[in-house]
């Protein structure tokens, strides 16, 4: 069993006794499969590190994801050979679609945000100009929108979720996200521990959101790691989504 695993439940425990808002870890998310916090990467983390660092950008994405990330794809290393498609939903300046690109040499990314801030889509544009056009695709509007017109079910090799962080937005994100990723494919929700005082019932409605997604999709995944991020294997389609096929866009 993973040492972090049982920390985060005394935290997350001792929180919920404090603060009755506090939405606890679902029972759902079993202790990480690989031992993502105990295997370090130093020197590859160093130096994905001082690459993001480098960027134009606020990096606070940086210290709470970097070596989950590197860990994971040390133990899925087709990804680093095959060619995959990505689907990041909110890219805010572009740090977590860079080290994607990077780091996955043979992937493409379709980024999706409404960049309502107009300079974070110049930092965007800035940060990944890097990379050739045909690895990178951007849809500069809300996720609902692009879900209306770009469903591609089990489409997605991987799929990144750190849009809407409404309870009602971040539903719709996972469901739709859920059905175009492939059987084996990778989701990746971020912010599953965030904790904003500030901004207590977005941080309390992330957790919502996704708790209640597990416990409806029990057995259509595989937990692969949860902590600040959450990361599932899909090993199957969730029956409880179900649209028409004439509403999928053919690939």
């Amino acid at each position: 069993m993973n040492f972090k695993y049982f920390l985060n439940i005394i935290k997350f425990f001792f929180l919920n006794r404090k603060n009755k808002k506090k939405v606890a870890i679902s029972s759902y998310l079993s202790a990480s499969k690989f031992n993502f916090y105990g295997k370090k990467l130093n020197e590859k983390f160093d130096a994905y590190k001082k690459d993001l660092i480098a960027l134009n950008t606020e990096n606070l994405w940086v210290e709470n994801n970097l070596n989950i990330i590197l860990n994971l794809f040390d133990e899925f290393t087709e990804y680093k050979e095959k060619k995959i498609n990505i689907l990041e939903l909110g890219s805010y300046q572009g740090a977590s679609a860079f080290l994607f690109l990077k780091l996955l040499k043979n992937s493409t990314i379709t980024c999706v945000d409404s960049f309502d801030v107009e300079n974070n889509y110049r930092i965007f544009k800035k940060n990944l100009d890097v990379f050739s056009e045909n690895r990178l695709v951007v849809n500069k509007l809300s996720t609902l929108s692009f879900f209306a017109k770009e469903m591609k079910k089990s489409f997605y090799d991987i799929i990144y979720i750190d849009a809407g962080h409404g309870y009602s937005d971040l539903t719709i994100d996972i469901y739709c996200s859920f059905d175009q990723v492939v059987n084996g494919g990778i989701v990746i929700f971020d912010d599953y521990e965030w904790n904003d005082r500030n901004l207590m019932s977005m941080d309390k409605n992330v957790r919502l959101a996704i708790n209640d997604f597990l416990k409806r999709a029990n057995g259509c995944y595989e937990v692969l790691h949860h902590g600040y991020i959450v990361i599932l294997k899909k090993i199957r389609d969730f029956n409880g989504f179900q649209i028409g096929e004439n509403y999928y866009k053919k690939n």
